[in-house]
Order: structure tokens, then sequence, then C-alpha cells
């Protein structure tokens, strides 16, 4: 594999501060693959909902708008690679403690999934990512496991009545419980 020289990647950190698509370009071709074994490793397969190569998307996207919007302005072609890994990372961790906090019942499991599959279908993916990221940290607000499966399943579409179902609670239980979810996020949009 023909390697450009470290210097390169210095200049492409350069071009891209001054917004360069072509060297954003060359950065994302340069890292892409090795971000996105590094995520599936971390994965483990989990649920397969989530592949490797999502997580270095939007790893990658979150680094280079950074780099673009001048957030990264003494990051250095050695400090780029340690950048991309933790910010890798910290995506893969938070993806993985989503789905395993969530202890979905196989009812909640498949709305889920769709919900994600819907989001994945959609023609921009810039769109896609960031509603990704949106629901993973909204449902991280959430710090009740409960709380968490009906959010989901009523963002998924479900019913009051067949979340009360699936879930083994009262309707009004339901109810209460999206009031809470309501609640909460008005006050974090406030924050």
């Amino acid at each position: 594999m023909n390697q450009e020289p470290e210097d390169s990647i210095a200049v492409y950190l350069s071009k891209a501060r001054r917004g360069s698509e072509s060297a954003a370009t060359n950065l994302w071709n340069r890292y892409f693959s090795r971000l996105a074994a590094l995520a599936e490793k971390r994965l483990g397969g989990i649920l397969n909902v989530y592949s490797g190569e999502d997580i270095a998307v939007s790893a990658l996207r979150s680094v280079l708008v950074g780099i673009r919007d001048g957030k990264y302005p003494d990051l250095t072609s050695e400090g780029l690679w340690h950048l991309l890994v933790r910010i890798t990372a910290n995506k893969t961790t938070s993806k993985v403690r989503l789905l395993s906090a969530l202890k979905r019942p196989k009812c909640t499991e498949d709305g889920f999934l769709e919900l994600l599959q819907a989001a994945s279908n959609e023609p921009d993916e810039t769109f896609s990512l960031e509603l990704l990221d949106e629901l993973e940290r909204l449902a991280d607000d959430l710090n009740d496991d409960k709380l968490k499966q009906v959010a989901l399943m009523k963002l998924s579409g479900y019913s009051n009545g067949e979340i009360a179902e699936c879930l083994s609670i009262s309707e009004r239980t339901v109810i209460r419980k999206l009031k809470l979810i309501r609640r909460h996020w008005s006050q974090q949009g406030r924050a």
C-alpha cells in the first residue's frame, strides 16, 4: 500500500482547516479503513445493528467538521491519529452501552432495528448519521432502562397499548413514563 509521507498529513490538515474538500477526502481515505477495523473489533458484532464502518464514518465526520470549523487549531499530524482513535473508541463504547443498557425484550428489538434501518435508508447520509447520534444522545440522557425502552418503542412507532403489552406494564404507566421523558427532554433542550 502506497502511503504518503507523514508531512503530507500536515499539509492536508492545513488545507482542511481552510475548507478544502480534497484534503478532507485524502484524510478520510487514509484513515477510514483503519478506524472501521478498530471499531469493528471493539463492537464484537453487537446485535449487528452497527458496523465498524458506521462508527468510522461518524468519527471521521466529527473530526473533519471540527477541523474545518477551527475546533482543533493546534492539532498536529501525530495528534490526528490519536484523536481519531479516541473519538472512535468513545463512539463505539457509547453504542455498546446504549444497546446493552436497553435489555429490550424481543418485541422492542425489532422496532428499534426498524428505526435505525429507516434512518440509515435516508437519501442523505449526513442526516442519517446526525439522526442516529441524536437518538443515541437522547436515549443516553434517560438514566432509567424502562424509560429508554418506552422512548425507543414510541420513536419506533409502537402505540401506548403495544408498549404496555410488550413491557408487561399498564397503559397508564406508559403514559406517565412518556410524560417524564418529554419533561426531561424539554428541560435538556432549555439547558
